[in-house]
């Protein structure tokens, strides 16, 4: 049985430690290696916290001989390990599991960081930016957005113009959405407006339409300043959206209610499954009725 055989690979690493007090230092590359093994039978077998366990008493001794790589290795087989189980939400498939463990995210972050320690001491900031965004990736999932802010903007601090600072910012956006946060949803949406020089044409998906969630955004700030600065800046705006945003600035500086309504009938096709745009054209609304109430133009 693999299970036995798990065993013994574990008593050549015991018995290997044991020489420390009798013939010296013991081959921590030897220990390293079998616990190794020991944690793939485990794995055969479905054992599947005594996998966890001596992968990472594997990484532990690869780390005493300063191979880091090998150590990596191990955590990443920790980490596919604790997917398992987190994910898997079926108890006879996890071994010792008695049941669906949600928590099982927490002991993934917490390897995660280890590999982070690892690849910060060789220079490696493209590992390091993917770990990252990996982590704040499964706080979000699991609803921790505090947590996972903290992540994304490690990400967007450390690097720009690539996928892992674009992705970051669209779900830090997501979650200041969530949470009603205009001023830092206009910060988010301004940035992915500059980084990609492309506002994205009405039409092409709403994950990438940034000019016309940024200039929302600037406009619930009655910033029209900044939306112009925006407008000079983007390269590549569709006339859609040039003059769809061009409207609501006009019927908003007017307090034109009737010709914010039209603006929006006329191009609602572009934005109604928008959530953000939904949400600040919904706001710009309420400020100009307020607006109107109290007899103020804008």
């Amino acid at each position: 049985m693999r299970v036995n055989e798990a065993e013994q690979f574990v008593l050549c690493a015991q018995k290997e430690l044991n020489k420390w007090w009798i013939f010296g230092k013991p081959d921590y590359d030897m220990v390293a290696d079998n616990y190794g093994k020991a944690a793939n039978c485990f794995r055969l077998n479905k054992r599947y916290h005594a996998c966890i366990e001596h992968h990472n008493l594997s990484a532990d001794y690869h780390l005493k001989c300063n191979n880091d790589n090998e150590a990596l290795h191990q955590y990443s087989e920790m980490i596919d390990v604790l997917s398992l189980l987190h994910y898997n939400s079926d108890s006879s498939n996890v071994g010792s599991m008695s049941k669906f463990d949600k928590s099982r995210y927490l002991d993934q972050i917490d390897v995660y960081n280890k590999m982070l320690v690892l690849y910060s001491n060789g220079g490696r900031f493209d590992a390091i930016n993917r770990t990252n965004f990996t982590i704040a990736q499964l706080y979000f999932e699991n609803f921790d957005y505090t947590m996972a802010l903290k992540y994304y903007d490690d990400v967007v601090s450390n690097t720009t113009n690539n996928t892992y600072y674009r992705k970051s910012l669209e779900s830090m956006g997501k979650i200041y959405h969530m949470q009603d946060n205009v001023a830092d949803m206009t910060k988010v949406y301004s940035a992915l407006c500059r980084e990609s020089r492309l506002g994205g044409g009405a039409g092409t998906g709403t994950g990438t339409r940034f000019y016309v969630k940024a200039s929302l955004c600037n406009i619930c700030n009655d910033d029209i300043v900044a939306v112009n600065r925006l407008t000079d800046e983007v390269e590549k705006i569709s006339s859609v959206d040039k003059d769809f945003i061009e409207t609501v600035i006009q019927s908003y500086q007017a307090n034109d209610m009737s010709m914010f309504m039209t603006a929006i009938k006329r191009y609602e096709t572009y934005y109604i499954n928008d959530d953000v745009a939904v949400t600040l054209l919904l706001k710009i609304k309420t400020k100009m009725a307020t607006s109107h109430d109290n007899g103020n133009l804008l």
